[in-house]
């Protein structure tokens, strides 16, 4: 059995070594080219010093020295690749590690998605585009309803015309033979001047006075039996009484029982309005706003007289307050009808109160406003 020599240390990990390994068995250090023979025995103790030497068997060689002989053996290090120098041959073989795979491993190559896995993304994609649609949708529909005219004065609204600048004149009362007019002497004409619980129609005073406290419409239609198409009317009026919410006007191409019709309103506020009314087979009337509401400089406010003309022919409707045209709309739902003043109590007012002083009725003119 082969024993470890003292004398023989590894010079990279400082394992001992057997008298005939010519390589360290932990490292693979080459150590020697020739085994070494055993260890002779210690001389004995010299006088000038108490600790014993040993003595080599090669010729020339040195002796080590005691202290290195007897020491402990160098702690042993990690195992690295061996470098040249005087005493160890640079080595390569079995014995050496393996160098490390320092080549990074390729990045796995993506596979293209097979028709299986494209459909659910085309499903999302489509989906999302049709979402936005209808949410755009809605939004347009909402913004529109936002952007109509108010319908605080239970109006409905559709399209609206811009007004015309006031700078622009209309003729209130042209030089030919009206077809219809009263300045309200007296009762000649045979206006309807009956009354009831919560409104009245008097004339008196070079006026006809209308009041209502019903929250309804108080209509006086013209005394006359006669349908008009194309004419002119202007009215000198006045709201004497009311608020914001109450109106007086003209219906214009109305039917008997002014269900469908033109109509015209001055509001106590200064504001205007040009609409038609629509009834439906159910018996609901809605009134539909064809230009307003607007306010205008050339309106009057509540308790001042102002006045209104009309001028209608064809689809066509003008509006001009005091001399100044308002407003020009189209429409062709109604060609003819009746003709009807009114004054309307609103919701927020106990009562609403219109004088009338004065009604024209002409033909059309040859050109409109």
């Amino acid at each position: 059995m082969e024993t470890a020599n003292p004398d023989r240390l590894c010079p990279i990990c400082g394992r001992h070594l057997g008298p005939y390994e010519l390589f360290c068995s932990n490292c693979g250090t080459y150590v020697a080219s020739a085994p070494l023979s055993t260890a002779s025995p210690l001389s004995p103790r010299s006088e000038s010093s108490g600790a014993p030497t040993a003595v080599s068997d090669q010729p020339g060689q040195q002796p080590d020295q005691p202290a290195s002989a007897w020491s402990a053996a160098p702690s042993p290090s990690l195992p690295s690749r061996p470098t040249s120098s005087s005493n160890v041959g640079e080595r390569t073989g079995p014995f050496l590690p393996s160098p490390p795979p320092w080549t990074a491993a390729a990045p796995p190559t993506r596979q293209p998605a097979s028709p299986g896995q494209r459909l659910p993304v085309l499903v999302l994609v489509i989906g999302s585009i049709l979402a936005l649609v209808l949410v755009g949708s809605v939004l347009i529909l909402i913004l529109s309803l936002y952007s109509q005219p108010a319908t605080s004065r239970n109006h409905v609204a559709t399209s609206a015309s811009p007004s015309p600048s006031p700078d622009v004149l209309i003729q209130a009362h042209p030089a030919v033979t009206p077809l219809f007019s009263d300045s309200f002497a007296n009762n000649s004409k045979g206006w309807d001047t009956t009354g009831g619980p919560g409104f009245s129609k008097t004339i008196a005073n070079h006026a006809l006075t209308m009041t209502d406290r019903n929250h309804r419409i108080l209509v006086a239609p013209l005394p006359v039996q006669q349908a008009f198409s194309d004419f002119q009317i202007t009215v000198d009026m006045t709201l004497e009484s009311g608020d914001s919410n109450d109106s007086m006007g003209i219906y214009m191409r109305g039917d008997d029982q002014l269900a469908n019709d033109y109509r015209v309103d001055i509001f106590g506020d200064a504001t205007y309005a040009i609409s038609k009314e629509v009834t439906g087979l159910d018996g609901n009337t809605q009134v539909r706003i064809l230009s307003g509401i607007f306010a205008n400089k050339a309106i009057k406010p509540l308790g001042q007289q102002n006045e209104v003309t009309v001028i209608i022919k064809g689809n066509h409707i003008v509006l001009g307050v005091n001399g100044h045209l308002i407003a020009s709309v189209t429409d062709n739902s109604y060609t003819s009808g009746m003709i009807a003043l009114f004054v309307s109590n609103g919701t927020s007012s106990p009562a609403a109160t219109a004088a009338i002083t004065s009604v024209a009725v002409y033909p059309a003119p040859s050109q409109i406003p």
